[in-house]
């Protein structure tokens, strides 16, 4: 499983996978503006960690038993969803590779192709850990504006703020309109 996709490797392809805001700065990366080096934790990516963790059954769970037409109700779904994804642990697969990539953003990508991993060692050593921003803008086509979360230092903190960042895109709102959209579905 291919779990992140950095800027220097995102294509046209990729944008159902990575949102269109990753994308269009994979463009600016590419074009040798000053943009940072960076990744992104993909769509496909989120939805395994759902499966997995059986996060999907007990929301597609709530969702049938909700009622869709209180958005009190709908909130506090929401506060429920959130908790349970905050306390589940990412797949050690998906977590490895955030781990790497994250230990790997202080050294551009061309720099791994020229020296070995000894040296590449000796590199990431003698540098400080990256600062990480973590922004979640993307959910089933429905962009929702979560903030951001800025200035995250070591791997357990940008774990914790990948989970907080997916745990903060489920809303009331969002959970009616994806009601509403099952429903429509359903009817047709």
């Amino acid at each position: 499983m291919q779990g992140i996709k950095w800027l220097s490797e995102t294509s046209q392809e990729d944008i159902e996978n990575v949102g269109r805001n990753f994308f269009e700065l994979s463009l600016l990366y590419k074009a040798r503006l000053p943009v940072a080096n960076g990744f992104c934790i993909t769509k496909n990516s989120w939805k395994e960690f759902l499966t997995r963790s059986g996060i999907k059954s007990k929301i597609d769970n709530l969702l049938s038993q909700a009622n869709h037409e209180s958005q009190e109700a709908l909130n506090m779904m929401a506060n429920e969803i959130k908790n349970v994804i905050l306390n589940t642990d990412i797949n050690p697969e998906l977590k490895k590779e955030i781990s790497e990539a994250y230990n790997n953003m202080n050294v551009t990508t061309e720099l791994h192709s020229l020296v070995n991993s000894g040296a590449l060692s000796m590199i990431k050593a003698g540098r400080e850990s990256s600062n990480a921003m973590i922004s979640n803008s993307y959910s089933e086509k429905i962009i929702v504006d979560t903030g951001h979360i800025y200035n995250i230092k070591g791997i357990e903190n940008v774990i914790n703020g990948v989970k907080k960042s997916w745990a903060e895109s489920i809303t009331g709102s969002i959970l009616g309109l994806v009601i509403k959209k099952e429903i429509k579905e359903e009817e047709s």
